[in-house]
């Protein structure tokens, strides 16, 4: 087994290091079911109501995170974006 500065030293020459920090991983796993799941709806209300224009207006407009959701599924980065709104 590696001592404790045999680890430090693997870091330090490979560059690898991984941090875990559990309250970032929750927020950032809620984070990603709110996108999925606002998918999902929008997947169901096409579905159900057939393909609208006013669907993606309500998604972005009054969804917390529509735009990303939207963004998600079309393989834009959000970045890119959200700076020209």
């Amino acid at each position: 087994m590696k001592s404790v500065n045999e680890k430090y030293q693997t870091v330090i020459e490979k560059n690898t290091f991984y941090f875990f920090n559990p309250v970032f991983e929750e927020k950032y796993e809620d984070y990603l079911n709110s996108i999925k799941e606002t998918l999902l709806v929008l997947k169901n209300e096409i579905e159900n109501e057939g393909l609208k224009k006013v669907q993606f207006e309500r998604l972005i407009g009054e969804k917390e995170n529509g735009l990303r959701a939207l963004l998600a599924l079309t393989g834009f980065s959000n970045d890119r974006h959200t700076n020209q709104i």
